[in-house]
């Protein structure tokens, strides 16, 4: 299995705005760092809890249908823009909508095969299966916790940037930090 990013966020979880209030930072000197770290926390909490937290769009690779349902990580699930595979003859072809259908009751999501109905024969190669979806929340639905994480781990990147003297306290206040995001990881089967 192989996951990829096919189109990458345009949007984060917190804005500059926001950031820069939660920083109480009134100059725009520093509103690229500011950015930059935003991105890099955010990229950081989904590495922890292994969702997408910033719409995207992301293509996952299998060498074959799975015997049951194939689950689709990074939660949470917003569309299924396509299932292709190769079939038998090595054509790739796309599955038809009617012939799955989209568990998004739990997370992480399943696509299953549609009642009354099984996977098709792939041809023998890997990622012959790929499954495109979009995933992650929108800036209006992305979890309080989730953002106040972000928000307190920016002012702490923010606060010791450049300081050596408090380097060992940033580690120690990052992995407390990180802690935060404990109820929002995913647990994959």
């Amino acid at each position: 299995m192989g996951l990829k990013v096919v189109t990458a966020p345009t949007v984060e979880p917190v804005t500059l705005t926001e950031a820069k209030l939660h920083q109480r930072v009134d100059l725009s000197a520093d509103d690229d760092l500011i950015t930059m770290w935003i991105s890099a926390i955010r990229e950081h909490a989904e590495h922890l809890t292994e969702r997408a937290l910033a719409p995207a769009t992301f293509c996952l690779y299998l060498d074959a249908f799975p015997c049951d349902g194939i689950e689709i990580p990074r939660p949470p699930l917003t569309a299924i823009s396509s299932i292709q595979y190769y079939d038998t003859t090595g054509t790739l072809v796309t599955l038809d909508g009617a012939d799955y259908y989209v568990d998004d009751a739990q997370e992480p999501a399943w696509v299953l095969p549609a009642y009354g109905t099984t996977w098709p024969g792939t041809y023998d190669i890997a990622n012959a299966v790929r499954v495109t979806f979009t995933a992650g929340y929108s800036a209006a639905l992305i979890p309080t916790p989730i953002k106040a994480y972000i928000l307190a781990a920016l002012g702490t990147c923010y606060a010791n940037r450049e300081s050596t003297a408090q380097a060992d306290r940033v580690p120690k206040t990052i992995d407390f930090l990180d802690r935060l995001l404990d109820r929002y990881r995913v647990w994959s089967t």
